[in-house]
């Protein structure tokens, strides 16, 4: 009776280089689809978000915070207080909670993210920062009566899209954008 022959050194080095060589072919498709999954996660959030800031509109009659395009300057803010969206703030017809997601309370109120040990928390991107806001005049962008931008900074951490191209819903670089509202207020 034979005794089993093993496999040979260069048999188990051939096996292993083939295995490296798939692995490495594999290891960028499959980071790209992490890429992907993130930011289809952010594009959910961010309309989560929209719908938030959106039915808060149509209970109150005012955009979160009061927030008046017509009166206010330009700003580009973390979405970190909103503490309108958790907590009645007097508004006649207020029927929140408007998100369930939050950083918990900070100083007494409810925050949309917030620092905690370094890191952020609450409503926040996949890579781990909070979402942006952009609120834009009407006198100062030309946009109708103003608008209501809701952005993330992508993997990258820098806004890479111009204010114009916000204020139009365009993405640049890896940023993603949401428009929540062209008309901020009516007439």
């Amino acid at each position: 009776m034979r005794k089993p022959r093993g496999y040979t050194l260069t048999e188990i080095i051939v096996a292993v280089a083939v295995i490296a060589i798939l692995a490495a072919a594999m290891t960028p498709l499959i980071f790209k689809q992490i890429e992907r999954s993130r930011a289809a996660r952010a594009r959910e959030d961010l309309d989560v978000v929209r719908a938030a800031f959106t039915q808060y509109y149509a209970d109150t009659q005012y955009w979160p915070c009061h927030w008046d395009a017509a009166t206010s300057n330009n700003r580009h803010g973390d979405f970190t207080t909103f503490r309108c969206l958790y907590e009645d703030d007097g508004l006649n017809g207020w029927d929140g909670p408007y998100l369930n997601e939050s950083a918990g309370k900070v100083n007494g109120h409810y925050r949309a993210a917030a620092r905690q040990n370094g890191e952020w928390t609450g409503v926040v991107d996949p890579w781990g920062r909070p979402y942006r806001v952009f609120e834009a005049n009407v006198a100062t962008t030309g946009a109708e009566k103003g608008t209501i931008v809701l952005y993330s900074r992508g993997k990258n951490g820098r806004v890479d899209t111009a204010d114009e191209d916000l204020l139009a819903g365009k993405a640049s670089g890896d940023d993603i954008v949401l428009l929540v509202s062209r008309k901020a207020t009516d007439d």
